[in-house]
């Protein structure tokens, strides 16, 4: 985990570390979660996949092949996309040229905000407040006649379907199928989903996005929902040191403006007479 030459900010150095940084962050929301249970660190195994051996050393035993393939379509659908508020973050940060570390702890604090990296932990609360299918249309009709909103919905570029909702639906269902635990869950969302578009949907561009489905298919895995976000980071950890990365081969420091709204000619009263 240790940088031998931190100082070196050459294009070569930044590489291996951003390659350092997409394995170490795996391993140590892995290994913090063994520790917190009290449990054994697990060493990877090399027969396994990136996603593969983040399951292992996260559970202890070797996952399954649709956890290990729903893991790694997660990893990448939550890798890269565009200037979200994490990774905005990292190239403002790391325009000052200041380390990469610093760029990605910026990153880091960012996710951690329920409107960012928390949106998918908030949709299985907002489930579990529902309480079940005979209370998701009444709990719905409320919460659209009194413009709550509702986790999991809504997107500040995309005013349609979110692609890689659709695709991670897609695997909800599989899990389903042979996890009897979810099933209501799912079957509950897909009843909100259907209510809001219905609603929203071509009014406002109000649907389903990445958030949706993801904390579904993460509790059919067995995982709490308070590692949904250090599992986003883990995503989007390679995303971010590309754009770290992309930043600084053509850097400019960031520098926005600010238009001033307030009152103007005001008088200044000395300290003294406030």
């Amino acid at each position: 985990m240790h940088d031998p030459q931190p100082q070196d900010h050459s294009a070569g150095a930044n590489i291996d570390r951003t390659i350092k940084l997409i394995a170490q962050f795996a391993t140590i929301v892995a290994a913090f979660e063994r520790h917190r249970q009290g449990k054994p660190f697990v060493a990877p195994d090399l027969n396994l996949t990136h996603a593969g051996n983040f399951m292992y050393m996260f559970k202890g035993a070797k996952p399954t092949e649709l956890d290990a393939k729903a893991m790694d379509v997660g990893l990448i659908l939550h890798a890269d996309h565009e200037m979200n508020a994490s990774t905005i973050s990292c190239r403002v940060v790391v325009s000052s040229q200041t380390d990469i570390y610093s760029a990605v702890t910026a990153g880091v604090g960012s996710l951690k905000g329920p409107l960012h990296g928390g949106a998918n932990e908030e949709v299985m609360h907002t489930l579990e407040t529902v309480g079940g299918m005979k209370n998701v249309e009444s709990w719905m009709r409320n919460a659209l006649a009194n413009k709550v909103k509702v986790p999991g919905f809504g997107h500040r570029v995309y005013k349609y379907y979110d692609p890689r909702a659709a695709i991670l639906k897609s695997y909800a269902e599989q899990y389903a199928r042979i996890n009897p635990s979810i099933q209501e869950k799912l079957e509950m969302a897909k009843v909100m989903e259907k209510m809001m578009i219905e609603s929203l949907g071509e009014a406002k561009g109000i649907y389903p996005n990445v958030d949706f489905y993801s904390g579904i298919i993460y509790t059919a895995m067995g995982f709490k929902m308070d590692t949904f976000t250090p599992i986003f980071a883990v995503a989007r950890i390679s995303g971010w040191c590309a754009q770290i990365l992309e930043q600084l081969a053509d850097n400019r420091i960031y520098r926005p403006r600010c238009h001033y709204t307030g009152d103007l000619d005001k008088h200044y009263l000395p300290v003294t007479e406030r």
